[in-house]
């Protein structure tokens, strides 16, 4: 079982260029970047949906097209996060 952590900031929205599959409106998967990304409906009642991406999750978004609308610069977000961990080896 992968540990998640949360990367909680506001997402700039824009338009999802990305392919997203699914036949429901409770969630669906993209590839971006290479992995899997997916957008799902968080709360029992609707009305809270998250990003999930390489084990770094991001909620609060109302609406499943709001998550795939930020999409892309939360995958980015994860991937600088994951880099700036690297250190050097000496």
């Amino acid at each position: 079982m992968h540990s998640s952590s949360r990367i909680n900031k506001q997402w700039s929205t824009g338009i999802s260029g990305h392919n997203w599959v699914g036949e429901t409106d409770v969630i669906k998967t993209a590839t971006i970047g290479g992995q899997q990304m997916t957008a799902m409906q968080w709360s029992e009642d609707g009305s809270e949906y998250a990003l999930i991406y390489l084990g770094q999750t991001s909620t609060g978004f109302g609406s499943l097209s709001a998550a795939q609308g930020v999409a892309s610069s939360f995958a980015i977000s994860v991937l600088a996060k994951m880099s700036a961990s690297i250190s050097a080896v000496a």
